[in-house]
């Protein structure tokens, strides 16, 4: 039942969780510093629920199979019988945090003269720079009247299908 005289004591547990996390128990975010760490938040004798939050470390995606959330309560006041114990009551979440790609950039304007060939892919880039993406294929729609004049030395990297063009890079190009 209730905590009727305040005697009891409520902490929360998270583990799991990698390097760079954020939790949050609605008091500030604490970051997972080691592998292994488990966050520990002082609720006191206040037996609400806080709102509990994680946040994975920048450009992390994949599976979370064993993050625990642990109650920890313990009742300090004399009525009790018999020694006084630390219960733990924990909880396991298998979470999974799905992959967000990042933008493929471009220039924002790529010029040429009337009837000269542009370069229309220079500056290709993406906007993720940390390397965890890559970049294997660029498709594109070829415009009415447009011509797609492929370099013979990369012409088993280009295809064509109606009005769009795509190229298949021979090494992923990497952020």
């Amino acid at each position: 039942g209730p905590d009727a005289d305040d005697s009891e004591t409520y902490s929360y547990e998270v583990s799991g969780l990698p390097v760079g996390s954020m939790v949050n128990f609605g008091a500030g975010d604490v970051q997972v510093a080691t592998v292994g760490q488990v966050i520990t938040y002082d609720a006191g004798n206040n037996s609400t629920l806080p709102a509990i939050s994680f946040k994975p470390p920048a450009n992390f995606s994949g599976d979370l199979p064993t993050v625990t959330v642990t109650l920890v309560t313990k009742d300090t006041d004399t009525d009790s019988n018999g020694p006084i114990v630390t219960e733990r009551s924990p909880v396991e979440i298998q979470l999974y945090v799905n992959p967000v790609a990042g933008d493929v950039t471009l220039p924002t304007r790529v010029a040429t003269t009337e009837d000269k060939a542009v370069n229309f892919l220079a500056g290709v880039a993406l906007s993720d720079r940390d390397g965890s993406e890559l970049l294997k294929s660029l498709s594109f729609t070829i415009l009415t009247g447009w011509t797609l004049t492929v370099p013979a030395e990369a012409s088993q990297y280009y295809s064509v299908d109606g009005d769009v063009g795509t190229i298949a890079f021979p090494e992923a190009m990497s952020g």
